[in-house]
């Protein structure tokens, strides 16, 4: 028997709403709900909604009044925002920078480095990539359902590691080896944090059809040295970003800087590590990732050849002559003792 309103209206046709919006926005199915709801805010699925119900109106009726009404919220909303970022004091204790980019331009297909500068990079960077995922992961559980994308970056804005909503990775251009030293898709946090050297914060549009989240804070890995090691980027909706994701990820920028530099001290030790660790490291990684089940299916395959070609390097390496130290000595002692 067909379910019906109050008024005997057949409402039938909003089976499936929730689900079709999901697909369009990357987000579960719940979340629409919520939104729906009033229990979590987001401009961008309210108006999928809103775009979806359009569909069922009366002929001759107009959605214009209700879609004007809706982005002159969220204009204002953004506004708001704005200034309570700008006006944030531990905001302004850490030096952030708020930048106001209401025009993004027009996206362009991002580029990324070859297969063998993204795996000298995961193997270069291999302790700041395994240290990252614990704080990424956490941070994640933190922002719950709202969409969002956590990526670490190389000194050269180009991305080592990402996580978050599931199916966001690609839409917003997060895919391990994409190279984000200039903008692409709307601007890039990771360039401006690595030229300026500070946390900051920038707010784009909200009427946006390509589906880009509209803030992205950045924070620098900022070694003792003054030397930048990466960067910490989150990609956001408008309405839950807030200054402590910001202030979390400089905590987190904090504890991953001193691991790395700790790290980078292990080498001057009197057993030094093997020349083949970092392949061996950068394996490992790789593999945990592949198995996480919010990584996409095309995210999984780039890693499983990025994984392949790493093994056929290591392996080449060793063949070479490559490894530990120690190893070629012995076997330098043996042909010694043997002559």
């Amino acid at each position: 028997m067909t379910k019906k309103g109050p008024s005997g209206v057949n409402l039938s046709f909003l089976a499936g709403l929730y689900t079709r919006v999901a697909k369009q926005t990357g987000v579960h199915p719940s979340y629409v709900s919520r939104v729906a709801r009033g229990e979590r805010r987001s401009d961008r699925i309210s108006r999928a909604i809103a775009s979806e119900l359009t569909q069922f109106l009366p002929a001759g009726t107009s959605a214009e009044g209700g879609e004007a009404n809706s982005a002159a919220s969220s204009s204002e909303y953004r506004e708001r925002l704005i200034r309570r970022l700008k006006g944030n004091p531990q905001l302004n204790k850490l030096s952030a920078m708020v930048m106001d980019l209401a025009t993004w331009g027009h996206p362009k297909e991002i580029t990324r480095v070859s297969r063998v500068s993204l795996q000298s990079r995961i193997a270069a960077n291999a302790v700041m990539i395994a240290t990252s995922m614990e704080h990424f992961h956490r941070m994640s559980r933190k922002l719950g359902d709202s969409p969002h994308v956590i990526s670490l970056t190389d000194s050269d804005g180009v991305v080592l590691y990402s996580f978050g909503t599931t199916g966001m990775v690609c839409d917003q251009g997060a895919v391990p080896g994409a190279n984000w030293s200039r903008d692409y898709l709307g601007p890039s946090a990771a360039a401006r944090a690595i030229a300026a050297g500070v946390p900051l914060i920038i707010v784009g549009m909200t009427d946006q059809t390509e589906g880009l989240l509209p803030v992205r804070m950045a924070c620098p890995i900022r070694l003792g040295n003054g030397e930048i090691a990466g960067v910490v980027v989150l990609s956001i909706d408008l309405s839950p970003a807030r200054a402590e994701h910001l202030l979390d990820m400089a905590k987190m920028a904090r504890k991953i800087c001193k691991i790395v530099e700790s790290e980078r001290k292990k080498p001057s030790r009197m057993h030094p590590r093997s020349q083949v660790q970092p392949f061996v490291d950068a394996e490992v990684h790789l593999a945990r990732v592949m198995l996480m089940p919010e990584i996409d299916q095309g995210t999984r395959a780039h890693l499983a050849g990025v994984l392949a070609e790493l093994e056929e390097k290591r392996r080449e390496f060793l063949l070479n002559g490559g490894g530990s130290p120690s190893k070629r000595t012995r076997s330098g002692s043996a042909k010694a003792q043997s002559v």
